[in-house]
């Protein structure tokens, strides 16, 4: 398990390297491939096998998330622990607390924003991470716009600093998430084929809206300057 977590750490670093060389969709596009996880995998092994890396806790994830974002510290806790339960977060090893990536950070900070029963939460987070941009599946759009929910939600836990000036809201009363920015525009992320533009209800809209700020101060409280 810790190779696991070591491995998406890796992809941080690649991915890091890879966004100053050759673009943001480039690299989208790159790390989703089953092969270059793979790849990554085998590396993370090799480099460090013989070595350690402080990685947050999940307890110490649900504090930041409490303490910077404000949320429910009781929802909070037991999130993190349907999400464990169901492999969305890594487990523990005996004697040992579980270590989470930033990627993991924002799965629970997605997890604790849904207003859905806990029975459903790990499936109601792998639904929403799958959500894409204006409803178009990923195989027609263009290259630069290749990525769903989560990837978007990963890019801004990998460079906190981009969540400053937005807001993140995660809508429960039907599967979207809408990114707004300073300048007043919308990003919005609902299922393939839905209209982005229409409430898919005619009856009411229940979000949570997150200050991106706030995840970036969480994000920045658990791995440091990144």
């Amino acid at each position: 398990m810790k190779t696991l977590v070591y491995a998406r750490r890796l992809v941080i670093v690649v991915r890091h390297a890879l966004f100053r060389s050759v673009g943001e969709s480039a690299v989208n596009c790159t790390v989703q491939s089953p092969n270059w996880a793979v790849f990554f995998s085998t590396i993370a092994i090799a480099i460090f096998q013989f070595q350690g890396t402080d990685m947050p806790t999940t307890k110490q994830a649900v504090a930041a998330i409490v303490r910077h974002i404000g949320l429910d510290e009781g929802r909070v806790g037991a999130v993190a622990r349907a999400l464990t339960d169901d492999s969305v977060l890594p487990p523990g090893a005996p004697g040992k607390s579980p270590d989470l990536s930033p990627q993991d950070v924002a799965s629970l900070m997605l997890g604790a924003a849904l207003d859905v029963p806990l029975r459903a939460v790990a499936d109601a987070v792998a639904t929403y991470r799958e959500l894409t941009p204006a409803g178009t599946p990923i195989d027609v759009l263009p290259a630069s716009l290749q990525y769903a929910a989560g990837n978007f939600l990963d890019g801004l836990a990998d460079y906190p600093e981009n969540a400053r000036h937005l807001r993140i809201e995660v809508v429960s009363t039907w599967r979207e998430i809408t990114i707004h920015y300073a300048d007043g525009s919308t990003r919005r992320f609902v299922e393939p084929g839905a209209d982005a533009s229409r409430w898919q209800s005619n009856g009411h809209r229940r979000s949570t809206v997150i200050n991106g700020a706030a995840f970036a101060d969480a994000v920045r409280d658990l791995f440091g300057g990144k």
